[in-house]
């Protein structure tokens, strides 16, 4: 199933948007704080037996006959960003002419195209209540493309099951890299304090960098709506009948701002901070949370 014209015309733009925020906040190449074997000098540093030799600058040598003296210089550093992509049932969801699967699409391509532009590699791997897909890191702008084709060729039906994907996912992620965890995170265990969700979390915290994005629900979806609503659940495929009244309208959004609250702090408590995305509009966040990262990582 290929992407329809309309979305890919998107693609295509947010690519275009991508290149041109990135090149705007001169963000430059990677880098690393180790020195290596790159070609940006950095300083000079005074010979130490065991040094290569092949490093000394023989030409500040005749001028400072005294001293030894090698060139140093900084080693760049290829960025690995992984995306874990929930692709459960709840995908099929939308409002406002934007399903959850269109928003994941966009948000990957926001983010895959931010790593191509800086020559960094970026993987998937898309979970339901178990690993679906894999896509070992690439970089550059054509392996993107393969990847969000790969998204939504993808049709599953299944219950979400974080925890039992983050466990499996854990052996793909190799050394300390960049995870963007994408999920409307409708999952019971992410609504409990003390479940083994948040336990999972905090191991990944400890041994990569985590980025949660939340597909956010508007609590307006509804608002054109009156009387007797049936509504299907598209994971457990059950209906659900019920009345539209203001106190139900104002009920369930007080338990979205609820289920907010309880990820946006327990995520806190853990050690990282969650995005939370509605639309397009928000789409600067990646931007922004992917250069604030990749800094305190250079």
């Amino acid at each position: 199933m290929k992407i329809p014209q309309e979305l890919l015309k998107r693609i295509y733009e947010i690519e275009i948007i991508v290149k041109k925020k990135i090149s705007d906040v001169n963000s430059g190449a990677h880098r690393s704080i180790f020195f290596g074997e790159g070609f940006d000098f950095e300083e000079y540093r005074e010979y130490s037996a065991g040094d290569d030799v092949k490093k000394i600058d023989w030409h500040l040598l005749a001028r400072i006959p005294d001293k030894v003296y090698r060139r140093c210089y900084r080693e760049d550093k290829q960025l690995t960003i992984w995306i874990l992509a929930d692709l459960s049932g709840s995908l099929r969801f939308g409002y406002k002419d934007l399903t959850k699967k269109e928003l994941l699409v966009k948000s990957v391509a926001y983010l895959g195209f931010s790593a191509a532009h800086e020559l960094d590699k970026i993987g998937l791997i898309a979970f339901t209540n178990k690993i679906e897909k894999v896509l070992i890191p690439k970089s550059g702008k054509d392996w993107v493309y393969y990847m969000l084709n790969k998204i939504w060729d993808s049709s599953y039906s299944e219950n979400t099951d974080i925890v039992s994907a983050l466990r499996k996912a854990k052996n793909y992620l190799r050394g300390s890299v960049m995870v963007f965890l994408l999920s409307d995170f409708l999952d019971e265990n992410c609504s409990n304090n003390n479940s083994a969700f948040w336990d999972e979390i905090k191991t990944l915290v400890g041994s990569h960098d985590l980025i949660p994005v939340v597909f956010d629900e508007d609590p307006n979806f509804l608002l054109d709506a009156s009387g007797n609503v049936r509504l299907k659940d598209l994971e457990s495929k059950r209906e659900y009948t019920f009345q539209l009244s203001k106190k139900n309208r104002e009920k369930f959004a007080e338990r979205i701002q609820e289920r907010h609250s309880i990820l946006r702090n327990q995520f806190i408590k853990a050690g990282t901070r969650a995005i939370f995305i509605k639309g397009e509009a928000d789409f600067d966040k990646f931007l922004k949370f992917f250069l604030i990262r990749k800094k305190r990582r250079g």
